[in-house]
Parts: structure tokens; sequence; C-alpha cells
């Protein structure tokens, strides 16, 4: 059992690195997409706003 135990144990310590680099992965996939909206909406007041100077 003890084995077992050491085994899992070396597994996650294994994955833990490919863990943490999905989870920065997730967050700066996160912070794109927030910058992206903020892009989008700051492009539609720009289209309103040329759009009224006509």
């Amino acid at each position: 059992m003890l084995e077992v135990k050491n085994a899992t144990e070396q597994l996650i310590e294994e994955i833990k690195p490919i863990s943490d680099k999905v989870a920065q992965i997730d967050k700066n996939t996160e912070d794109l997409t927030n910058h992206i909206n903020d892009n989008t909406r700051h492009l539609k007041m720009v289209k309103k706003y040329c759009l009224k100077s006509k």
C-alpha cells in the first residue's frame, strides 16, 4: 500500500507543473476575452459617434 501512496504522490508532483500551466493559460484566456470585449464596446461607441457626426 505504501508503494501505491508513493506512486500517487509522485504522479501528483509530475502533474502539478502541467496543472499550473493550464491554470495560467485559462487566466490568460480570460484576460484576453475581457480585453476583446472592452475593445468591442469601445469600437461600438466610436461607430455611434462617427454616425452621429455625419
